[in-house]
């Protein structure tokens, strides 16, 4: 009776155990497919960074992507297309919004007070080539908020271009180029020589130059130079060929006006192949071991 009562006790504990150890078993997996997931979210991170400055578009930094495709060419390039079936443009009214990647510094242009021809080439921050012209004749002029020429509301020591045409016209500051494949969002700050209330102007055009659309915002130019000049700007689904900015009302002289540093998001251009395929090699090797690592 006494060694029946034993050996019941001791197929009890060895089952205890033996469910134990399942259980315990269960934690080592969980365990190590969560450090597998960690070490596939690091590679991921790791990857994006690496290509963020040429591909903004896998770092999430172009939201209104809607697909996008990767092919290599006969000519052994990359190419990029979008879904263009939801095309739309968006009017953006802040620099922190519009989240450029590249931007165009007018300090390079030279010191200011310094005559800029009219059009002119200015360089991206990331080395893209924009055409820059108004269409008043005459020159730009170089100058600085607050040390240098300017007393407005931009922020102080902004680089800017002035128009310096005195007219009332309608006298838009347009940039094409871009190195070809255009941009997805673009904007600068603005405003007119003289104080008081005005309306900003921004129209952006297609490879065909036709017009893709035209926003306003209204805006206050006083000498606060307090960075309160409005910024407009604007978003695309689909590539900008160009985009105009202008005054189009002010207490006086509409066509006279400066705007400050150009922020923009490029279209990412070609890229070697080779790069191309190593990118896709690593995303096709990625893919697999996530789908590994959850069928485990």
């Amino acid at each position: 009776m006494r060694a029946a009562k034993v050996q019941s006790q001791e197929r009890c504990y060895q089952a205890m155990d033996s469910d134990f150890a399942h259980r315990d078993g269960e934690d080592i997996i969980k365990l190590r497919n969560r450090e597998a997931s960690l070490q596939l979210d690091r590679e991921r991170r790791c990857f994006f960074q690496v290509n963020y400055c040429r591909f903004p578009i896998l770092a999430g930094r172009l939201p209104f992507w809607r697909t996008c495709a990767i092919a290599v060419t006969a000519a052994g390039a990359v190419v990029f297309s979008a879904d263009q079936a939801n095309a739309a443009l968006s009017l953006v009214t802040s620099r922190t919004v519009l989240n450029g990647i590249d931007f165009i510094d007018w300090a390079q242009l030279g010191a200011p007070f310094t005559n800029v021809p009219n059009p002119f080439t200015a360089t991206s921050n990331l080395g893209d080539q924009v055409n820059v012209s108004m269409a008043a004749p005459g020159t730009f002029l170089r100058l600085n908020q607050s040390t240098g020429g300017w007393n407005g509301n931009f922020a102080p020591g902004d680089a800017l271009i002035w128009t310096q045409y005195f007219t009332n016209d309608l006298n838009p500051i347009t940039l094409i180029g871009f190195n070809g494949p255009g941009i997805y969002s673009g904007g600068a700050q603005i405003q007119p020589d003289f104080y008081g209330s005005y309306i900003a102007r921004i129209e952006a055009f297609d490879a065909t130059n036709t017009s893709m659309g035209v926003f306003t915002v209204n805006g206050v130019a006083s000498g606060a130079s307090n960075n309160s000049a409005s910024f407009i700007g604007v978003t695309s689904d689909t590539p900008i060929s160009s985009l105009s900015l202008s005054v189009l009302s002010a207490t006086n002289n509409r066509a006279d006006f400066a705007i400050n540093r150009f922020d923009f998001n490029p279209v990412p251009g070609p890229l070697p192949a080779l790069g191309a395929c190593a990118a896709f090699g690593f995303s096709r090797k990625l893919r697999g071991r996530i789908n590994a690592a959850n069928l485990n």
